[in-house]
């Protein structure tokens, strides 16, 4: 359950809770009851400590299932010109978990686009992390990812890389993160073969949520991948999601993407660098 601190007047509870506060600290006790309403007290082993509630990032308690600690969104859009006689259906699914010392996310992401004369162009991404949370809110992630795209003449690429990072905000409603790292990539282009690329990594995200009623969210996610075996090529990535809830636990989300390669492997006519696109759906949350 997500509350936001201006809703609570005061928080007791006996039960061990995990507590992370603004600058990466991790404290474990239970909360008291404070002497006034602007401020928590954690009894810690080491004795009380009495916090103002904007310093804690989030609580929750030691013995909290996985089902407890994740979130799942799963949504579908469909769109039709009647015009043009272009349909484009679009799904996406969310996973997100943490833990006291670890974030773990999931994605997926599917495109197909169907015109009147038969064509079809399909775009999908597969996308997972995993990171681990160190002091001075420092953290180290190790990723992996799986697309295709047609529209960029893809028909496979494999990545799988480590970046080191730091979270240069971080409280219960905002992160703001930068990281850089490495990955290695394999790349089929649509008419055959394969290479292997060697990449530095580069990382911008931005995230914020509110959830008093209605529960919306921004995530803004930018990447930057410069070629180490393939001199002057480079890559870059931008994907933001609004997601706005307007029902119990249903959503409507808006997302825009880009992709950009400087020099595709493909060498067919109508290859594009660029490839982007906005989407609209309908989900659910859980």
């Amino acid at each position: 359950m997500h509350i936001e601190w201006r809703f609570i007047a005061r928080i007791i509870t006996d039960q061990t809770q995990s507590i992370e506060m603004i600058d990466g600290t991790r404290l474990l006790g239970t909360l008291q009851r404070s002497d006034d309403e602007n401020h928590v007290v954690i009894a810690t082993y080491r004795g009380p400590m009495t916090v103002d509630p904007t310093e804690i990032v989030a609580v929750w308690p030691v013995e909290a299932t996985f089902l407890d600690r994740m979130e799942l969104d799963l949504s579908v859009g469909l769109d039709y010109t009647s015009s043009t006689d272009i349909g484009n259906l679009t799904s996406a699914v969310d996973f997100f978990s943490r833990s006291d010392e670890r974030v773990t996310e999931a994605s997926l992401r599917t495109d197909i686009t169907r015109q009147s004369n038969g064509d079809e162009q399909t775009r999908l991404e597969l996308r997972g992390s995993h990171e681990r949370l160190m002091q001075e809110q420092r953290f180290r992630t190790w990723n992996a990812s799986i697309e295709t795209n047609e529209a960029q003449g893809l028909d496979l690429r494999a990545t799988f890389g480590a970046s080191f990072g730091k979270y240069l905000k971080k409280t219960n409603n905002n992160w703001f993160s930068v990281s850089a790292g490495l990955q290695a990539s394999e790349e089929v282009p649509s008419e055959g073969g394969s290479e292997t690329n060697l990449e530095a990594v580069g990382n911008i995200r931005y995230r914020f949520w509110r959830f008093a009623d209605p529960e919306r969210s921004v995530d803004v996610n930018f990447s930057v991948f410069p070629s180490l075996t393939d001199g002057g090529r480079y890559r870059t990535d931008l994907r933001t999601t609004f997601k706005l809830e307007f029902w119990d636990d249903f959503f409507w989300a808006l997302e825009l993407y880009h992709s950009y390669d400087s020099d595709p492997l493909s060498t067919e006519a109508e290859v594009e660098k660029s490839d982007y696109g906005v989407t609209t759906s309908i989900g659910w949350s859980y």
